[in-house]
């Protein structure tokens, strides 16, 4: 079964099915005004009512505007393309709706005429019917089908349009709402307020960003130990007396400022002077230093003095290794000793022992 809903500015007509003539359904100002729905809930409510009423079925149904809803514009053929379609466009701008539905009949001779709906206005009568259980197979414009003639709706109106139902819906608006139309609208409506989105999307960013460093600054100088101001001294405590050799170094026992490399320990002349009087303390210091490699080494007696250290004596040129390895090697045998500069001496190291010095 088949039906056609007639769309006037402020009325719509049904005809088809059961009935037998054209029933007109006026709507209100407040729900449709000048092709421009305003309240889409309260229309689907009175079509239901008006449905209801009238005992209309559900069907296949065409939805086709009268002369005084669409727009249309008469434009030569001998346009050049990118003329036609300035002036196209030109004429789609000044009609006084937000979107729209265009297409373009060639029923007059050279003359191309652009005819447009109001997009918005037909979707919204497509989706009440749809939701009352129609089948929507055509959206006309009464230019397809009268050319510029002025109709009336009645009952010979609507059976001439019921005899071309099937070739009108070769030539519909698209039922349906086109992807490219779709991705158009939202790219107007939202291109504008990309920019700021985007811009505050970037100061958040920086500022959650920032939260965060100040954050981590927080966290680590609670987490750091404090350093404490007070500095706690050890306790000073007694010096303790040991009767051990000891290795006194005199300032003499540096070397000179200038001072040469060292010689090896064979080309270091030591003389060892036994003041201490007892036998065979001098051998036993040569023996001892010709072990550490000092092998240059000669032997002899000093007259005897009270002293409690032996006395080491060398020239300036003898190095500092050369001076503080023949001093540790002395008192390895249990001998104080004391190391100074001399030089007047005859050999490169002097080493006397005392009387008072003890050996083992």
């Amino acid at each position: 079964m088949r039906s056609l809903f007639y769309i006037d500015r402020n009325r719509i007509f049904y005809y088809g099915g059961n009935t037998a003539s054209p029933i007109e359904l006026p709507f209100p100002p407040s729900v449709v005004a000048d092709i421009e729905v305003l309240d889409e809930i309260e229309l689907t409510k009175i079509l239901s009512e008006f449905i209801k009423k009238n005992k209309i079925q559900h069907s296949s149904t065409l939805i086709f505007f009268s002369p005084s809803s669409f727009f249309k514009r008469d434009l030569p053929d001998s346009l050049k393309p990118e003329e036609y379609l300035l002036q196209k466009q030109k004429f789609i701008e000044n009609v006084p709706f937000n979107h729209v539905l265009e297409t373009t009949f060639e029923i007059k001779p050279e003359i191309k005429t652009v005819v447009v709906v109001n997009r918005d206005f037909t979707y919204s009568i497509r989706n009440v019917l749809q939701k009352l259980g129609f089948t929507i197979e055509a959206i006309i414009p009464s230019f397809a089908l009268f050319s510029d003639q002025q109709i009336n709706f009645n009952t010979t109106t609507a059976q001439t349009i019921m005899k071309h139902f099937s070739s009108l819906q070769k030539i519909s608006f698209p039922i349906l709402e086109s992807k490219q139309n779709s991705v158009q609208e939202e790219s107007e409506e939202y291109e504008s307020p990309a920019e700021p989105s985007r811009s505050r999307l970037y100061i958040m960013i920086s500022i959650f960003s920032i939260l965060i460093v100040v954050l981590i600054v927080v966290f680590m100088t609670f987490r750091s130990p404090k350093i404490s101001t007070k500095i706690k001294t050890a306790p000073i405590s007694k010096p303790v007396i040991v009767n051990s050799p000891t290795l006194i170094i005199s300032e003499s026992i540096l070397p000179s400022p200038i001072s040469p490399t060292d010689r090896p320990k064979n080309a270091v002349s030591i003389q060892v002077l036994n003041g201490s009087g007892i036998p065979g303390q001098a051998e036993k210091i040569r023996d001892r230093l010709s072990a550490a490699g000092y092998e240059n080494v000669d032997v002899g007696n000093a007259p005897q003095l009270n002293s409690s250290n032996t006395q080491i004596v060398v020239k300036p040129n003898v190095s500092l290794n050369h001076r503080v390895e023949v001093q540790k090697t002395i008192n390895s045998i249990s001998i104080n000793s004391i190391i100074r500069e001399n030089d007047e001496i005859e050999y490169d190291i002097l080493i006397t022992t005392y009387a008072d010095a003890t050996t083992n």
